[in-house]
């Protein structure tokens, strides 16, 4: 059975706000625009392939007046299963199951206020009748309450996310905001707030490119040309004769693999990819890569204009400067 997306939808609805009237999916079917057969219908079919197990109220013990506790027993590893359909047989038996633990089956028990035996003989009860060899009362000494809600919409779209990712890290960028898009959210661009992160045009330090680095770095555009659309490359590091491509581990680890070759100097060009979808996904450079390339002995970096995010401004500039390396934004 295949899921369409207003399954997803119906799923989200069950998990929160059920509405408690009379009629209540002729209600859940009006918020997705189809029939209370049909909500009724999609429920069904859900059970059937087990995206549902049961849907029934969860009553609030503790403001009913019952007494519950956490119990942990220890069975031999033969007698467990037939001690756990003994204890499911109790009617204020929830959440039991089986741990890699001395005490090696665990559930919630609560037993109503009106309860001759009590919680505590109630317990004694079930480990005899179940052949337990130890058994703990873990009574809450601190309660705290978490909703878990699963976003079905979301796994509705893993596929597409599947798919874009055998493209890149750029192609699964694009899908998302794709996504976003048929869920009417709009994608801005990330320099809108903070385009003082972004570098303009012109060189930022007093040491210029040479001809020799001003070659190396048209090979190097030449080069990341080339590339296919959604490939992983968006740096290369010119040397000599030589370019190095980054791999899908990152520029940090392209420079690391140059510090081991007997030849210095050159450029870092770092350029965004080809259809790279420039809102969410920049070239970033920060001091650690200029730390980086000064070891490995670059010369300077190449950025784009507008087209990176430039940390630490003030501190890359001033550790270029002294360190004699260029900054050339194009």
């Amino acid at each position: 059975m295949d899921i369409e997306k207003i399954d997803n939808e119906l799923l989200n609805l069950l998990q929160s706000n059920f509405p408690l009237v009379e009629e209540p999916f002729l209600e859940i079917g009006s918020k997705l625009s189809i029939s209370e057969s049909d909500v009724i219908k999609r429920i069904e079919k859900l059970k059937k392939i087990n995206y549902i197990r049961q849907i029934s109220a969860i009553f609030d013990t503790r403001s009913m007046k019952y007494k519950s506790s956490l119990i942990a027993m220890s069975y031999d590893d033969s007698e467990i299963d037939s001690a756990a359909q003994i204890i499911n047989q109790h009617p204020g038996v929830t959440h039991n199951y089986k741990r890699n633990h001395f005490y090696n089956l665990w559930f919630t028990l609560a037993v109503p206020p009106d309860s001759i035996l009590g919680l505590e003989k109630t317990v004694e009860i079930l480990k005899s009748e179940s052949n337990a060899k130890s058994a703990r009362i873990l009574p809450t000494l601190k309660l705290f309450k978490i909703g878990v809600k699963l976003d079905m919409t979301g796994i509705y779209y893993l596929p597409r996310i599947v798919k874009a990712y055998k493209k890149g890290d750029a192609a699964i960028l694009k899908e998302l905001i794709n996504i976003l898009a048929l869920e009417n959210i709009k994608v801005i661009k990330s320099t809108f707030f903070t385009p003082e992160l972004s570098l303009k045009k012109g060189n930022y330090t007093k040491n210029k490119p040479t001809k020799n680095d001003l070659d190396n770095i048209k090979k190097g555009e030449n080069m990341l040309k080339k590339t296919n659309a959604f490939d992983h490359i968006q740096a290369i590091i010119v040397r000599e004769n030589s370019i190095f491509k980054e791999t899908s581990k990152g520029t940090k680890n392209l420079i690391k693999k140059l510090n081991k070759t007997k030849i210095k100097r050159g450029v870092l060009i770092k350029y965004p990819k080809k259809k790279q979808d420039l809102r969410v996904d920049l070239p970033t450079i920060g001091l650690d890569t200029f730390k980086d390339c000064k070891k490995a002995g670059i010369k300077g970096i190449v950025l784009k204009d507008k087209q990176n995010i430039f940390l630490e401004k003030n501190k890359c500039i001033n550790f270029a400067t002294k360190n004699k390396m260029f900054i050339l934004v194009k």
